[in-house]
């Protein structure tokens, strides 16, 4: 990772990562909040939580290889502005984990804007996905596997068959 942050307080500001080999910024077990964050060009995830509680004002994300937003290990994010272009998929969120979006901006995302499922069966608990005001003017794409809560504009994405393991030795395999 180009920046992991473990078991700390953060308050963030202006922080920007170009070019990470694996994911720009992980944050595990983090509690704080992130403010203007630019990640351009990551072979992993953009922003990638763990067991986490924060608060993320603006954060641009470009040509990420996996995922711009990755909410995972009962973590709680809450997003006011998310800028996505050129992604494998928008936010996902796992795990016993809830995030909310309050303004989403997405383009050229190549496998889901928005998913929920459960990668860890260990964390218990239902993983929630909320995305308030989804500004594009395409269809969003999402993957919701069986157990987990994902809206979109106030609208409950479909439940679908998700193959985890397989998705993790194909399209999200690192």
């Amino acid at each position: 990772d180009q920046l992991n942050i473990v078991h700390s307080n953060v308050d963030i500001k202006n922080l920007k990562i170009y070019g990470a080999t694996s994911d720009a910024f992980d944050c595990d077990f983090c509690v704080g909040s992130i403010t203007n964050m630019l990640v351009d060009h990551s072979n992993g995830d953009g922003l990638d939580v763990s067991g986490s509680d924060l608060k993320v004002e603006k954060l641009i994300a470009s040509n990420i290889r996996d995922k711009a937003l990755s909410v995972g290990e009962r973590s709680k994010i809450d997003v006011q502005e998310l800028w996505v272009v050129n992604s494998g998929t928008g936010v996902a969120s796992k795990d016993a984990s809830s995030a909310t979006v309050l303004h989403y901006n997405g383009k050229g995302i190549q496998y889901a804007d928005f998913m929920t499922y459960t990668k860890k069966p260990f964390f218990t608990g239902q993983t929630n996905l909320q995305i308030r005001t989804f500004n594009t003017s395409t269809t969003p794409v999402c993957k919701r596997e069986d157990g987990t809560y994902l809206s979109v504009n106030d609208v409950d994405c479909a439940i679908i068959d998700l193959d985890v393991e397989e998705m993790y030795s194909t399209v999200m395999k690192k």
